[in-house]
C-alpha cells in the first residue's frame, strides 16, 4: 500500500516543475501521507480506507503546491536572469577584446573587424534562446515550450545564413544571398521536423503538421531545383508529385484505420 501512496504522490506532482522545493514539498507529503496510514492501520482501520484518508492530505495542501511552485519558479527565473546577464558582461567584454586586438594588433585595420562583432551578437541571440527554452522546458510550460522551441531555430538563422552570406560580400565580393536563402527554408524544414516529433499529439495534429512538412520541403526542392537549374517551366511538376504522396498516404491511412476498426 505505501508503493501505491507514493505512485498517487509522484502522479499529483507530475505537471509540477522538478525544482528542489517542489521536490521536498513531495517528499515531505508522502512521509505524512504514510505516517497517517500507519497510524489509521495500527487503530484498527480497514487498509483502503486508511489509504483513502491519507491520500485526503493531498487535497489538504493545494495552497502549499502553489507557493511553492510560484517560489521555484520566481527563484528560477531569477537565477536564469542573473545567469544571462552574467554571461553577457563577460562575452561582450571577451569579444570587445577580441575584436580590438585583432583590428589594433594583428590587421592594424578596422574596416572588416566589424564582422567579429556582428557574428558575436548572433552567437549571443542563439545563447539567448536556448536559456529560455530550457528555461519553458524545466517547469513544463508546454505552450512556451513549444514557442521557445521554435525561437531556438529561429534564432539559428542570422548566424547560418545572414552571416556567411554577409561575409562573402564583404571579404570576397561574392554575391550569394541569391542562393543562401535556401538555407532559411532548410531551417524552417528541420524546426518543423523536429517540432512534430516533439509536441504533435493526436492523429490530427500529427497528419496536419506531417502535411504543412512535405509542403515545405516541396518548396524547398522546387526553388533549389529551380535556382540552380533554371528550369522553372517544369519545377513545378514536385507539387504534383507532392500531392500525389499525400494522396496515397491519407488513402492508405483510411484503410488501416478501417482495418482496425
Amino acid at each position: 500500500m505505501r508503493e501505491e501512496l507514493k505512485k498517487y504522490a509522484w502522479r499529483k506532482f507530475r505537471r509540477y516543475p522538478k525544482t528542489k522545493e517542489i521536490t521536498d514539498l513531495r517528499d515531505e507529503l508522502w512521509s505524512m501521507m504514510c505516517d497517517k496510514y500507519d497510524d489509521l492501520v495500527a487503530a484498527g482501520v480497514e487498509e483502503r480506507e486508511a489509504a483513502r484518508q491519507a491520500r485526503e492530505l493531498m487535497n489538504d495542501c493545494t495552497a502549499a503546491l502553489r507557493e511553492a511552485e510560484l517560489g521555484s519558479s520566481m527563484g528560477a527565473l531569477r537565477r536564469m536572469l542573473i545567469g544571462i546577464l552574467t554571461f553577457s558582461a563577460a562575452f561582450m567584454l571577451a569579444l570587445t577584446g577580441v575584436y580590438l586586438f585583432i583590428s589594433i594588433v594583428t590587421l592594424k585595420s578596422f574596416d572588416k573587424t566589424w564582422l567579429l562583432m556582428v557574428a558575436g551578437s548572433f552567437v549571443y541571440v542563439v545563447y539567448v534562446a536556448v536559456k529560455l527554452y530550457a528555461y519553458a522546458r524545466s517547469f513544463g510550460f508546454r505552450a512556451l515550450t513549444r514557442v521557445a522551441f521554435g525561437g531556438v531555430f529561429l534564432s539559428l538563422v542570422p548566424l547560418l545564413f545572414m552571416l556567411p552570406s554577409l561575409a562573402a560580400h564583404v571579404l570576397y565580393g561574392a554575391d550569394i544571398w541569391g542562393k543562401s536563402w535556401l538555407l532559411a527554408l532548410i531551417i524552417a524544414a528541420i524546426w518543423l521536423t523536429a517540432d512534430m516529433m516533439l509536441f504533435a499529439h493526436g492523429t490530427k495534429a500529427f497528419w496536419w503538421e506531417l502535411a504543412g512538412l512535405g509542403f515545405l520541403v516541396t518548396t524547398v526542392v522546387f526553388l533549389a531545383f529551380s535556382v540552380f537549374t533554371g528550369a522553372w517551366n517544369v519545377a513545378w511538376l514536385v507539387y504534383v508529385l507532392y500531392l500525389v504522396v499525400v494522396a496515397f498516404a491519407m488513402y492508405f491511412a483510411e484503410l488501416r484505420r478501417r482495418r482496425g476498426e
